[in-house]
């Protein structure tokens, strides 16, 4: 239970810092009033302006309001259709789950596999081909995969959609992209973490006692080998919420990535703010399940 309560505590910790950064940074960088009041409003206009959204508040007030606000889901309005922020983004958020669940889930299950073969069969022809495939998969910026991908399967071959959403040809090629970043480290981490488990003594008795080599790789090695493993996924799903940025944008998949860029060249700083927000409690989140799952796999990790 202390060492639930010191994570929660964390995670509550680094969530308010995080809203305080998003605050200033982004009320830093671009003036609502001006934005919204447009280039040929006079000086006067602008002031009006920012009495009526209550910017000339002190910027602490100001936060203040806005993180109560934005405690019950109400992240204030749209500089330029007037629409409730969560009401713009709730459409968008299935597909980033979507496409960064089915990411997430390819990246493990290629991974571990990957990782799994290579570790057992270090230096063979499998080892070789999977750090291969590691190194090029770090190597390959995901923009270029993507379009790669879609002239080679959906402009050459048409076995599948160019761009946007539906069915789930249309979730292929996103998916392959962006869990095209996270696969390889999952890969490397796994082999590296299997092959110092292999070594230790245990492994060794288990096998002189005539305990199946399935048994050996699943029960002793693998599940000691996990630790670095679910650390590593739980760090990365910001990496991947942020490369769906990118992806997103290449294959106009009707995402968050894709409003977050819209927004940004628009100057709505509430809906930017809004998504910047819901993108940092979600890695928050998976932080903090990582970090107690550790707790759950290896006991000694709570008692530390």
């Amino acid at each position: 239970m202390t060492y639930v309560v010191q994570r929660l505590i964390q995670a509550v910790l680094v969530t308010f810092i995080l809203s305080l950064t998003t605050f200033g940074l982004l009320y830093g960088v671009k003036d609502p009033a001006r934005i919204l009041a447009g280039p040929d409003a006079t000086a006067q206009d602008i002031v009006r302006l920012r009495q009526t959204l209550g910017l000339n508040e002190p910027l602490p007030v100001q936060y203040g309001k806005w993180l109560g606000r934005a405690t019950t889901g109400d992240f204030g309005r749209s500089l330029f259709t007037d629409e409730p922020v969560f009401d713009v983004i709730r459409p968008r958020i299935r597909y980033t789950l979507q496409l960064t669940f089915s990411a997430l889930v390819l990246a493990l299950t290629l991974g571990l596999f990957l990782g799994i073969q290579a570790s057992l069969r270090r230096g063979s022809w499998i080892d070789v081909v999977a750090n291969m495939l590691a190194t090029a998969g770090q190597a390959v910026p995901n923009f270029w995969l993507g379009l790669m991908l879609i002239i080679l399967f959906a402009v050459q071959l048409r076995w599948l959609p160019v761009a946007g959403s539906g069915g789930w040809k249309h979730l292929v090629l996103p998916t392959l992209t962006l869990a095209s970043g996270l696969l390889p480290v999952i890969m490397r981490l796994t082999r590296s973490s299997m092959l110092d488990v292999l070594s230790q003594d245990y492994v060794r008795t288990a096998r002189a006692k005539g305990v199946s080599e399935r048994q050996v790789t699943v029960k002793h090695a693998l599940r000691n080998a996990l630790n670095p493993i679910i650390t590593v996924v739980g760090l990365q799903v910001g990496a991947l919420l942020g490369g769906a940025v990118v992806t997103e944008s290449v294959f106009a998949w009707p995402g968050l990535g894709q409003l977050a860029v819209q927004s940004i060249t628009q100057g709505d700083v509430p809906i930017v703010q809004g998504i910047v927000l819901l993108t940092a409690l979600s890695v928050v989140i998976f932080n903090l399940m990582s970090d107690l799952l550790i707790g759950l796999v290896d006991p000694r990790v709570r008692y530390g």
